[in-house]
Formats: structure tokens, sequence, C-alpha cells
């Protein structure tokens, strides 16, 4: 299949809670310290370079450094092929570990950390694979994350988890970055 993000969701996540989490996500995009090309459906489009709202969280990298879009919605569109497993619905994102696949890593820690057991996340990474987006959340949101990845993806620990969704100033963020 190639190198796939896997997550296994609700069938509607809490609004509220997905709001919380479509607003950090817009901060982690926003700021995009690593300076990675993002689109919302995968086109040189500089119109369009994300969505995270409540009701969607949406992007994928640009032209070539673009594979498949990660898409996860606030309620999931379930259709003739969609798979359950234990209650929750299946999604993927075929990243082809192209550039933005550090930001589909940290988004889906962030979901992990919000939506706790309302979401499952696997990958055919490693721990390896996934230390750099526990890296740049730690240092976008001054926290201190811990993942683990065996089979699926585990919060081990996490420090100061309300800098991660309190801090609303993009400038703000943005100076203490640079």
């Amino acid at each position: 299949m190639g190198y796939t993000q896997y997550y296994y969701r609700k069938e509607n996540l809490d609004k509220e809670v997905f709001s919380k989490l479509a607003e950090t996500v817009n901060h982690l995009l926003t700021l995009n310290p690593e300076k990675i090309a993002l689109t919302k459906i995968g086109e040189e489009d500089e119109t369009m370079p994300f969505e995270a709202s409540p009701d969607l969280i949406s992007f994928n990298g640009v032209g070539e450094d673009g594979h498949e879009t990660l898409y996860l919605p606030q309620k999931f569109n379930k259709n003739e092929h969609s798979s359950k497993d234990n209650g929750l619905y299946f999604e993927c994102c075929k990243t082809a570990q192209k550039p933005y696949d550090l930001y589909v890593c940290a988004t889906l820690i962030l979901a992990k950390i919000f939506l706790k057991d309302d979401i499952r996340v696997s990958s055919d990474g490693e721990l390896n694979d996934w230390i750099p987006a526990q890296d740049l959340l730690n240092k976008i949101f001054k926290t201190n994350i811990i993942i683990k990845l065996e089979e699926i993806l585990t919060i081990e620990s996490i420090d100061n988890i309300p800098s991660i969704y309190e801090k609303t100033n993009i400038q703000e963020l943005k100076q203490e970055l640079l």
C-alpha cells in the first residue's frame, strides 16, 4: 500500500473537542516553522493552503511534495465501503514519507491527545519516523509530549497541556519561534 498513516475514529466526534483540536492544528499549520508548502486539496492553489475548521481538518503537500490528502472531518461520511473495527471507522492517509508527513504525524498526535479513545492511530512507520513530529509540537507549544508507537500510537506523557490550546495569538507564537 505504500507508506501510510492509519486511523480509526468515532463516527461523530465531540464538536467542542474537535473545534479545540482544529484550532490547535490551525496554529500548527499557520506557523509552519518547517516551511513545508501545504494545500487543502493537493493542488498548487495558494488561495486554499489548508483547512482546519470546526467541521474539517484537511491538507496535503503541494505538487510533487504531496500525495494523499489528510481528511479528518468532525462527522464521518459513511458509505458502502466504510469499514468499522470496535466501533471506530477506518481512514488513512498515504504520504509516501513526503515532507508534509511531518504535519500529518503532528496532527494525528494532537488528535490522539484531544480525542483520546475516540481515535486509534497506527502507521507503516516506526517510532523514529514520528519523533520529529513530537519534537515539533513540543517546540511550538512549549510542552513535553512523549509518544510511544508499537502497534498503535499512545501518548506516554504530556506536560503543560493547556499551552497547546490556550495560546491563541499566532503573531506571539511566530515571534517566539524566530
